[in-house]
């Protein structure tokens, strides 16, 4: 399947297959193909969640889960996909509601700083009004 010329599509991000249908391949060939299939179905369409808000979702379970990387992953997904400072700011006060507040200088201050490098480098590409 050729995925350079898609968005996305099943397992595939930017023509790149996603780590996990790697691993899942190297168990089983139809192993790596359910979750081929299943990652698809979550980020290569618009369901009923948009993919912004998926990614705000990816964002809050990032830094509930004390995932520094993963928080700075997703928030570039979340802003690639049109999500707003607010958006973000509002996504890390929740995480923190729930997570607690150690995650405000373990996760919040490198994503906040991060947000705020993206707009000072490129703020039309990264924030669509």
């Amino acid at each position: 399947m050729n995925c350079e010329k898609k968005k996305s599509c099943a397992g595939f991000v930017a023509g790149k297959k996603c780590p996990g249908v790697s691993l899942a391949e190297r168990l089983a060939p139809e192993f790596g193909r359910l979750i081929a299939d299943y990652h698809g179905r979550i980020w290569g369409r618009e369901g009923a969640i948009p993919l912004k808000y998926k990614y705000l979702m990816a964002l809050a379970t990032a830094v509930t889960g004390r995932e520094r990387e993963r928080a700075l992953l997703e928030t570039n997904k979340a802003l690639a996909h049109g999500a707003t400072t607010e958006e973000i700011r509002e996504t890390l006060e929740l995480a923190v509601w729930l997570g607690g507040s150690p995650l405000l200088l373990e996760i919040v201050g490198p994503v906040l700083r991060f947000v705020e490098k993206r707009l000072a480098e490129s703020p039309a590409s990264c924030c669509p009004p």
